[in-house]
């Protein structure tokens, strides 16, 4: 259960200063406003800070340089800090008057020289799950898989890097990805939109919706070359919530109709999940986080229902306190 209106008055920050993963200074008495920002898929979680510098602290390198981490945490009252992650700074913005610090970067765990060295490679007589699962303890992260596998006899990575990579093979099959911490994510879209929903009702300060109809597709069409049959194939995937003639046509190289199909299905399923999508601003706290479902009430019928969050954006100022920025779509 989210905590009561009453503890959200009480919502702490700390931000640590780390060099070379060891404690160098504590940066939150010094905290203008700050927004830590986490993805769902196909974006590193990212950082933005201001800080106060009429002390020149920030104007001195052996204080704090690029490549120095930044790891936060919030509570409330009594309660345990909740981390919402490390990040590494990649830049620094010095301003005055008045002294103004800018500091931004991205997670820790996204920016290793390993991650992001371009690859070409091929995989042999494997399956998109083992390919991942590979992947991953490369690197040395624990792979969390959900969904249905599929078989693939060859998979080629051509001058990728591995985030890139395995956000293709996501985007291909129907899957979102993200690293957190020591753990690779790799889950079915259909896995995460059946999670239990949070309850916002109480926490809900402003929001605003979209129902559309432009790019949003009725049907997908995949054309392959089936190299048995010596054939081109056609397989369909049908949405029968969209009412629309538009349609998505594409011809892919696939191996078997089980990868066009699932193909087609993570196509149409992707563009069509934003026919409801809005924006939220909630009280803060630390468990919305994207890739959770949200429960809306109270907002008429076309909106009430399940939601699924791509985005949240974890703000603090001085002047408006901690707030949660919400970006998804209805179930």
């Amino acid at each position: 259960m989210l905590d009561s209106k009453r503890d959200l008055r009480f919502a702490l920050w700390s931000v640590e200063l780390l060099k070379g993963k060891a404690f160098q200074d504590e940066l939150g008495y010094r905290t203008l406003s700050l927004t830590v920002s986490m993805y769902e898929h196909g974006q590193a979680n990212d950082f933005e800070m201001t800080v106060e510098n009429r002390d020149r602290y920030f104007s001195d390198p052996s204080k704090i340089q690029l490549g120095d981490e930044v790891k936060f945490y919030v509570w409330f009252a009594d309660k345990t800090p909740v981390g919402l992650g490390t990040f590494t700074i990649d830049e620094i913005e010095d301003s005055a008057p008045p002294s103004i610090v800018r500091l931004s970067g991205l997670s820790s765990d996204t920016v290793s020289k390993e991650l992001r060295t371009l690859k070409s490679r091929g995989f042999e007589g494997t399956s998109l799950h083992k390919i991942v699962e590979d992947i991953a303890r490369e690197h040395g992260f624990t792979p969390i898989i959900e969904g249905k596998d599929v078989r693939l006899e060859r998979k080629e990575q051509k001058e990728e890097h591995d985030l890139r990579f395995l956000t293709r093979l996501a985007e291909e099959y129907g899957y979102n990805f993200r690293i957190d911490g020591t753990k690779l994510y790799f889950i079915a879209m259909e896995v995460d939109e059946a999670k239990p929903a949070l309850s916002i009702k109480g926490l809900l300060k402003s929001r605003t919706f979209r129902y559309k109809t432009f790019k949003t597709f009725q049907k997908s069409i995949v054309r392959y070359y089936d190299p048995k049959t010596k054939e081109f194939i056609e397989v369909e995937e049908l949405d029968p919530k969209i009412d629309t003639s538009n349609l998505i046509k594409m011809t892919i190289r696939a191996e078997s109709r089980e990868q066009a199909e699932r193909i087609a299905k993570s196509s149409l399923r992707r563009k069509n999940r934003r026919q409801i999508e809005g924006e939220f601003e909630c009280m803060g706290v630390p468990e919305l986080q994207a890739g959770i479902n949200i429960l809306v009430e109270g907002e008429g019928e076309m909106f009430d229902g399940t939601w699924h969050i791509e985005e949240a954006h974890h703000e603090y100022s001085k002047d408006t306190g901690y707030t949660v920025r919400l970006r998804g779509y209805k179930l």
